[in-house]
């Protein structure tokens, strides 16, 4: 019997190491702020994950309430977080939901099946008026976090 075969999937898929990402997954469809917005008011919880840089949270520390803060750099993390069944609704600032896409295909080729990046990122949620927080930056030795 293998040695990891009593973790979860999720953290064996960890453990094994990152798998290389497949540039053949393919995005379906992003989810619209209003989609999200409208999904949190009816209670379905989605893992939203805001994969900015450290150093881009500093800079403008604005966060949608809830989000864990991870970055293009540790997927492994939202992996350890998060179950492979939740679904995820990814976000950044930056143009054309860049970040966002990277991460969402990285648990796409990890196995997670229902993963969107939010469609115009955090300014389109914060210009149609829905709440963010400040929040200070997550510190290279948080593995994930909450935002407050």
């Amino acid at each position: 019997m293998r040695a990891d075969a009593n973790l979860p999937q999720h953290r064996r898929q960890v453990e094994a190491g990152p798998p290389p990402i497949n540039r053949e997954i393919t995005i379906s469809e992003g989810i619209t702020v209003k989609e999200l917005n409208d999904a949190l008011a009816d209670g379905r919880k989605p893992a939203i994950v805001d994969v900015r840089s450290e150093a881009a949270r500093t800079l403008d520390s604005r966060i949608i309430p809830g989000a864990l803060l991870a970055d293009v750099n540790s997927v492994d993390l939202i992996v350890n977080a998060v179950p492979l069944d939740a679904e995820l609704v990814i976000y950044c600032t930056c143009p054309n939901e860049a970040s966002a896409a990277l991460v969402a295909k990285a648990l796409m080729s990890r196995g997670y099946k229902r993963v969107r990046p939010l469609l115009g990122g955090l300014d389109a949620w914060d210009e149609a008026g829905y709440p963010v927080h400040r929040a200070a930056a997550a510190n290279d030795d948080a593995v994930i976090s909450h935002a407050v």
